[in-house]
C-alpha cells in the first residue's frame, strides 16, 4: 500500500513462485517476483527510488553494492538488514559496508531476542 511497484529479486524459482501465489491469495497486484541476483539486478539504470535487502547480500559484495547503486535513482535509498550472530565486529560485510566508497550508517536493532544490522544510506549521483 506505500509503493507502486514492487519487484521482488529472488533466484530461487520455489521462492518466486511463493512470493507470487502470496501476492495472488492477499489480492496484491503490484507485486512482480523477478529472476536474478544482486550483482546483475535485471532492471534499467536509475530506476527504483528504494532498495532493500533482507539477509542477502555478501555473496559477491563489490559487485552487488555497484548493481544497487546502479539500478537506483539520485538520492534513492539502500537499506540492508542482516541478523547479527556475534557482534558487528564479527560480521564480515560491516568493514566494506562502512568504509570508502560505500559508507553506509549502521543502525542495531533489537529484535526478538536478537540484534539485526540495519545498514542504510542515500546514493548520491552526479
Amino acid at each position: 500500500p506505500f509503493t507502486k511497484t514492487v519487484f521482488a529479486l529472488e533466484p530461487v524459482s520455489s521462492f518466486r513462485r511463493f512470493i507470487k501465489d502470496k501476492a495472488k491469495k492477499e489480492n496484491i497486484t503490484n507485486v512482480f517476483s523477478l529472476d536474478g541476483f544482486l550483482d546483475s539486478i535485471p532492471l534499467p539504470d536509475n530506476s527504483a527510488d528504494f532498495l532493500m535487502t533482507s539477509n542477502a547480500i555478501g555473496w559477491n559484495l563489490e559487485y552487488e553494492l555497484k548493481e544497487i547503486e546502479r539500478v537506483l535513482k539520485p538520492n534513492g535509498q539502500a537499506i540492508h538488514l542482516l541478523l547479527d550472530p556475534g557482534g558487528k565486529s564479527e560480521n564480515p560485510l560491516h568493514k566494506v559496508l562502512t568504509s570508502s566508497p560505500w559508507q553506509y550508517s549502521l543502525k542495531e536493532i533489537d529484535y526478538e531476542n536478537s540484534l539485526k544490522l540495519k545498514y542504510f544510506k542515500t546514493v548520491k549521483k552526479e
